[in-house]
């Protein structure tokens, strides 16, 4: 199982990790799956980092499989949003119709950096 977890503030978009390995579940479907997550996000950390030029945290592990993009304090361009934003419509629309291979999982930061792990919504 994949799981994408995107922390939000308001209506911006601050970052997004990617875990685990839809690909483990040892089919094509699964292989496919895990290939357009992975391209969504690398596409996603390519646009902010090096269209942009945006100093990005990129971290990409391959074992365990993580993909993490989190955006500097006070970056909020609207560009970059653009970007991140269609990263989630498009993983979002993976988790639409393969539900049983990723799921999606949206945090909200509040005031002083905490983050409500307990709180999950859709935008």
């Amino acid at each position: 199982m994949t799981r994408v977890r995107i922390l939000r503030e308001g209506k911006r978009i601050l970052g997004l990790e990617i875990t685990g390995h839809t690909a483990d579940a040892k089919s094509r479907r699964a292989e496919i799956i895990c290939a357009a997550v992975s391209a969504i996000a690398q596409t996603c950390a390519i646009g902010i980092t090096e269209v942009l030029r945006i100093r990005a945290d990129v971290r990409v592990v391959d074992e365990p499989a993580l993909l993490g993009l989190m955006m500097p304090e006070g970056e909020d361009g609207a560009e970059a949003q653009a970007i991140l934003a269609t990263a989630v419509a498009g993983l979002r629309q993976i988790e639409k119709q393969y539900p049983d291979y990723i799921t999606i999982t949206f945090l909200k930061r509040r005031a002083h950096h905490h983050v409500d792990e307990s709180a999950t919504f859709r935008p």
